[in-house]
């Protein structure tokens, strides 16, 4: 019976901790050129049981990858989510390329055609936000000449991305 008792206690020391293990919400964004392409890419990664949540409450039903038209519906919510415009103000078209998962992540693509400086782009990203208010979503961006990464919150969802190049920043 002692192992009984040590048992429940180790348990009731763990839930504790198990509620907690997911108290913060993290995505990635990296925009940069590729050079077989030449073309501007730009990568999110996702927690894939975030992403699932968020569209089952978005969606009011279960929400898998495997559904017939969760890519149509992910494709949207990035859509609505993610924006860019260059240093004018201009909206800049973002091609959708595709989307991966695994057990435990998501990767959805996205590019600009051509060579892009994305220096001086306002980058918006809510992806996320609205179901886990927590969200911080970081923005990397880089080419040889220039680097930089801006972190997006609820609280500040856009910002303008600063290359810094050395010791020098470029606008």
């Amino acid at each position: 019976m002692a192992w009984l008792k040590r048992l429940t206690i180790l348990l009731a020391m763990g839930l504790p901790l198990l509620a907690a293990a997911h108290r913060y919400f993290f995505g990635m964004v990296e925009i940069s050129v590729n050079d077989h392409t030449g073309n501007t890419e730009i990568i999110h990664q996702y927690a894939l049981h975030d992403v699932q949540l968020a569209m089952t409450k978005k969606y009011q039903k279960d929400f898998r990858l495997d559904q017939p038209d969760a890519r149509e519906k992910i494709h949207k919510w990035v859509n609505e989510n993610f924006s860019v415009q260059d240093a004018d103000g201009n909206n800049i078209d973002l091609s959708w390329v595709g989307m991966e998962a695994d057990y435990q992540n998501i990767w959805i693509y996205q590019e600009v055609l051509g060579k892009q400086d994305p220096c001086g782009w306002q980058v918006r990203n809510r992806l996320l936000m609205n179901a886990f208010p927590p969200q911080v979503n970081n923005v990397d961006y880089a080419a040889p000449s220039y680097h930089g990464t801006v972190a997006l919150t609820n609280q500040k969802d856009s910002a303008t991305l600063t290359c810094y190049t050395g010791k020098q920043q470029k606008q």
